[in-house]
């Protein structure tokens, strides 16, 4: 499918469109046990989505947040997860990538928390005698530079969500964890520096996080 979408997008779409429960039974793969068949939908959704807005609408509203955030926490999260992860934050991305309608939902189905969860989850020093593997480095730092460029399609400077996006994003603590994240100092340049382009966005929740200090427990 992967394959025949790939050389033929508007086609391969228009018939999921057509096709009775197309969408629905597409995106409801992403739960599926049987792992061939999930990643199978995964990946043909990630080809399907970047170009059509409706498209992506109709993703959305079919349950396709909570089902990515439950295969992210399923397939170990930002530290531990690999390949399944980080195809399900391109495809979060593509959802979310100047739609102001599904940013507007993910807002409203509660999703902001679970992006403070897994920030979250990816700050906190793993307890452990043994070293972390340099290949198991680099797919968390990958993993969290993806989350990172999602939260930033959130603060596109003088986009219309974008107050309603920051306060969100304060109210739910994940800018703590994104100024966590440039404190650590446990992770890879490309991290660091695309914190450092979140930071660069104005606004009242962006002079709040520079006034910002941990406070001490």
């Amino acid at each position: 499918m992967f394959q025949i979408s790939s050389a033929r997008p508007e086609r391969t779409q228009e018939c999921i469109l057509t096709a009775p429960l197309g969408i629905p039974r597409l995106v409801s793969a992403l739960g599926d046990a049987r792992e061939p068949v999930r990643n199978e939908a995964l990946i043909l959704l990630i080809a399907l989505t970047p170009a059509s807005e409706e498209f992506q609408k109709l993703v959305a509203f079919e349950n396709a947040f909570e089902l990515i955030f439950t295969l992210i926490e399923a397939e170990g999260a930002l530290r531990h997860g690999s390949e399944v992860v980080e195809d399900c934050l391109s495809l979060l991305a593509n959802l979310l990538r100047l739609n102001i309608s599904n940013q507007s939902y993910f807002r409203e189905m509660g999703c902001v928390k679970r992006l403070a969860k897994l920030l979250t989850d990816a700050n906190q020093e793993q307890e452990s005698e043994e070293p972390t593997p340099q290949w198991a480095l680099a797919h968390r730092d990958k993993n969290l530079w993806g989350l990172l460029v999602i939260i930033q399609l959130f603060l596109i400077k003088g986009g219309i969500n974008t107050p309603a996006n920051q306060m969100a994003f304060w109210n739910n603590g994940v800018m703590e964890q994104v100024l966590n994240t440039a404190f650590g100092q446990r992770f890879n340049v490309n991290v660091t520096s695309k914190v450092g382009d979140i930071e660069q966005y104005r606004g009242t929740t962006a002079d709040q996080f520079r006034h910002w200090r941990p406070v001490p427990t």
